[in-house]
């Protein structure tokens, strides 16, 4: 199949409208009123929507806490760790963030030594595991040249430990993989090809869903970036030029969980070319233990400001009526009737045509709530 670009970046929002210190001041009213409408609403949910824009964008957390701020977290040198030389660097760097991986991470090194594509290198970044994480990474360091491993001082959760990774990365287009998660042999191939072809910053493609035992479960939704008012369309296969993550500070530590789709928003803003592969070059792993099953509530309180920062820069039509159905509908744990309202008043034959869909979140939601 052949490939697919985005025809436009997604809509810019107004910086003003978010770090503006009016609205930073009545942002916690309009949440207790956002609360108050929304009677089986989560006390918690409010309170996090309340204070998020009053935070600061970043809060970098320092591997050492004797290194000297600002500027990105300096990396912990661990068994295996080599020089930043950005200027005689490979292709390709990839990050590989890891907390208590054990059961699947030598499946995950096995995708990676089985690439057509050799010129890359991989950034392994403990995060304090206390199982046999270390003894598999110290065998693989030993074992590949191309791996080298950071270990964290403290455990600094996902979004930080990314951030130590891509420091000592030295490559020209960047990437990062989790350690339940596998790559096919031709990914790097494909997305570098890609890339190097086109004028794009950011390339990504499709992905299969598997379980525990490796079997295929389902496919990935990926789409334009402009469908990103929707949700997280870029999904878990990409690459993208360094010169973006340095344009971008990196990722938000604040919000582990959802710092990938913070990210491509920021990027989307900023004006960076994506395009899209339509072909499944990666096997994204579900299990119990994965942080999409973990972190299910929390993710759903996080993304939901993201959201509605993108879907109040559009103007009223069928598009941000669709985008906040589509917002309204994805969290179980919320009846988010005021969406609804809004997406009513912007295009009411939109809503009715979610109307299945609006009932089955009612049902769902409810549910949820009795259990």
């Amino acid at each position: 199949m052949l490939a697919t670009e985005a025809a436009r970046p997604v809509e810019t929002v107004s910086a003003a409208s978010v770090k503006g210190h009016i609205w930073a001041a009545f942002r916690p009213v309009n949440a207790f009123l956002q609360f108050y409408f929304t009677p089986f609403a989560n006390p918690q949910k409010t309170v996090l929507y309340a204070m998020e824009s009053r935070r600061p964008l970043r809060k970098r957390v320092m591997v050492d806490e004797t290194s000297p701020p600002p500027g990105r977290p300096q990396p912990h040198t661990g068994e295996g760790n080599r020089a930043v030389d950005s200027a005689q660097g490979p292709a390709i760097s990839i990050v590989l963030p890891v907390h208590n991986g054990e059961r699947y991470l030598q499946a995950a090194l096995d995708s990676i030594a089985g690439q057509t594509f050799r010129d890359f290198e991989v950034i392994a970044v403990d995060d304090c595991s206390t199982d046999s994480t270390p003894a598999i990474l110290a065998t693989g360091a030993a074992r590949h040249d191309w791996l080298s491993v950071i270990t964290n001082r403290t455990n600094l959760k996902l979004p930080a430990t990314l951030n130590v990774g891509f420091a000592a990365a030295r490559g020209e287009w960047l990437s990062w993989t989790s350690d339940d998660n596998l790559l096919r042999p031709d990914t790097l191939a494909r997305l570098i090809d890609s890339a190097r072809s086109n004028p794009v910053d950011i390339v990504y493609a499709g992905f299969a869903i598997i379980d525990e035992e490796a079997n295929r479960t389902g496919t990935g939704e990926v789409g334009p970036a402009s469908d990103l008012v929707f949700g997280n369309c870029v999904g878990c296969c990409f690459l993208y030029r360094r010169e973006v993550d340095a344009a971008l500070g990196g990722y938000d530590e604040h919000l582990f969980g959802v710092e990938d789709y913070d990210f491509w928003l920021r990027a989307a803003d900023a004006g960076f070319r994506f395009r899209l592969l339509a072909d499944e070059l990666y096997d994204y792993r579900r299990h119990g233990g994965s942080l999409t099953d973990t972190r299910s509530r929390q993710i759903h309180a996080l993304v939901a400001p993201l959201m509605l920062r993108r879907i109040d820069a559009l103007p009223a039509s069928p598009r941000r009526a669709e985008a906040l159905v589509r917002l309204a509908c994805r969290d179980p744990y919320t009846l988010r009737w005021r969406l609804i309202g809004r997406a009513w008043h912007d295009h009411p034959l939109t809503v009715m045509r979610h109307a299945g869909s609006i009932l089955r979140w009612v049902k769902y939601a409810a549910r949820v709530r009795l259990d």
